[in-house]
């Protein structure tokens, strides 16, 4: 079913409007009042949820890009909840029906052949949006093993993971730094907002700007991509991924910022991850 001939959802247009309005009143306090620890906290916290995203939620869980133990996949995880996504495993589903989907107009969940915006955040207003995928997709992404019992737990608590990370524990943050509301507004929704649209730009720009590589999605350059590579802690090289999804490094080039793959190489050289695939790339012809 195509999300523009649905009804908005009013419980989730209601939650992104609560999230933009918290949010630019986080930032207009980030600049006002918030003390200088305070934001270099809310830096932190993005990037160690966005690192849950690219190293978690995308590579590990959905491509099984490498492998690792039962506490380092509960830890991805957990940190995953920090950025309000969903489960990994809705995430990983979704994600399957994008790339079998793949910019065909009406059945990839965020092409924006649909528009824009709706690429961008308007597919998630929607009730097909954070509602679930069909059945065939979440049991695609569930995978034998480590990876299979984290996403199934995840789910589960999700409903409770979310405000914990989200929200409680930036206040709680805020709270040890001595200003409280700068860390429910600051850390806890200022860094959400923002956390969101450094996603979802993935989704829209990097579908349409930027360099191709054999398919729809783009690679941000280095100059005029600026700061999207540096936001999306590597995942701007998103034609890159597209040719070959389970690769473990987004950035193929060493000029290429990807935090992520420098994340797991040191994972990797601890002993905490291993196999780490790095499969051929493949040519395909878009479908519109």
């Amino acid at each position: 079913m195509e999300t523009k001939q649905e009804s908005l959802s009013l419980p989730y247009v209601s939650y992104f409007v609560l999230v933009h309005g918290l949010g630019l009143l986080g930032v207009w306090y980030a600049f006002a009042q918030a003390t200088f620890i305070i934001v270099v906290a809310a830096v932190a916290y993005f990037f160690v949820g966005h690192l849950a995203i690219t190293v978690g939620a995308h590579r590990y869980f959905t491509h099984q890009a490498f492998v690792t133990s039962r506490p380092v996949a509960y830890a991805l995880a957990f940190c995953h909840s920090m950025v309000g996504q969903g489960s990994v495993l809705w995430w990983s589903a979704k994600h399957f029906m994008h790339h079998e989907r793949e910019d065909i107009r009406g059945e990839d969940p965020h092409s924006p052949l649909d528009g824009f915006f709706h690429a961008h955040m308007g597919w998630l207003l929607y009730p097909s949006g954070f509602g679930p995928p069909p059945k065939r997709y979440f049991q695609r992404s569930e995978k034998s093993g480590v990876a299979n019992e984290v996403m199934r737990w995840h789910h589960r608590n999700i409903a409770w993971l979310i405000p914990l990370m989200a929200f409680v524990v930036p206040t709680f943050i805020g709270w040890y730094l001595g200003d409280i509301i700068g860390g429910l507004l600051v850390i806890g929704f200022a860094r959400l907002m923002i956390q969101y649209h450094a996603t979802w730009i993935v989704n829209s720009a990097g579908h349409v700007y930027g360099t191709r590589v054999d398919n729809y999605a783009t690679n941000f350059g280095w100059l005029y991509g600026f700061p999207f590579w540096l936001i999306t802690v590597g995942e701007a090289w998103h034609a890159n991924h597209h040719v070959s999804s389970a690769h473990w490094r987004l950035g193929r080039k060493w000029w290429q910022f990807d935090p992520g793959a420098w994340f797991i190489r040191l994972l990797y050289l601890t002993g905490l991850v291993s196999e780490l695939k790095e499969p051929a790339n493949r040519r395909r012809v878009p479908t519109a």
